[in-house]
């Protein structure tokens, strides 16, 4: 081996350890700060209260039925019999429907399972939108889909979430532009996700859905 081969490959590999150092570098903050609980979470549950997702914001539930903002909470900003929340009875068990429902085939849930998820979307749709459009069709997404949505599960620390099920629809929006909202006026709206998250066997919850 000549000096100046030597001296390539003494360069090459310096330059490659370096490059691992930094990347090692780089990835272990990320993947510590994906274990580290949300504090205003923590802070909740400490107190004697439960988390609710809702409109992509996390409420801090208490027993007399009124709620914090979990951040408002923490901060002082809001305390127990401050806000009041609107509570809507949620159905659990199904009922007669005007819409189409395909549960597709699963080896991760059963038709009860799916039956409750779809009681989440639909108390949603139906008491929580402020925009009134007629459901057409849920159908399951699929057993793949479902379990990729379990990486972001795993990535957050708020809740111990364990499984993930996502669902479609197809709904029509209002005739009225005014009543149509964010929507287009009498439209329909295909494949419109829903994504539900829960503890093993618990009650499913909506926490985000976008079409």
């Amino acid at each position: 081996m000549t000096k100046r081969t030597f001296a390539l490959v003494v360069i090459m590999t310096v330059a490659t350890l370096t490059l691992a150092g930094c990347e090692k570098a780089n990835n272990t903050p990320v993947e510590q700060e994906s274990k580290i609980a949300n504090p205003a979470s923590v802070y909740c549950e400490e107190n004697g209260g439960t988390l609710k997702l809702e409109d992509s914001a996390w409420l801090c539930m208490f027993e007399d039925g009124s709620y914090c903002e979990e951040w408002a909470y923490k901060n002082g900003e809001c305390k127990p019999g401050d806000i009041i929340y609107n509570t809507i009875e949620e159905n659990t068990e199904p009922t007669e429907t005007n819409y189409e429902v395909d549960y597709g085939t699963s080896e991760l849930y059963s038709q009860e399972d799916m039956d409750s998820a779809i009681a989440a979307i639909m108390n949603e749709f139906n008491n929580e939108w402020q925009v009134k459009c007629e459901m057409h069709k849920i159908y399951y997404a699929g057993d793949e889909i479902s379990q990729n949505e379990l990486w972001h599960v795993q990535l957050s620390s708020i809740a111990p979430f364990t499984q993930s099920l996502v669902m479609y629809s197809d709904f029509h929006s209002p005739v009225n532009p005014e009543e149509a909202g964010a929507f287009d006026p009498d439209q329909e709206y295909t494949n419109y996700n829903w994504i539900l998250w829960r503890e093993d066997g618990g009650k499913w919850i909506v926490v985000d859905r976008w079409y």
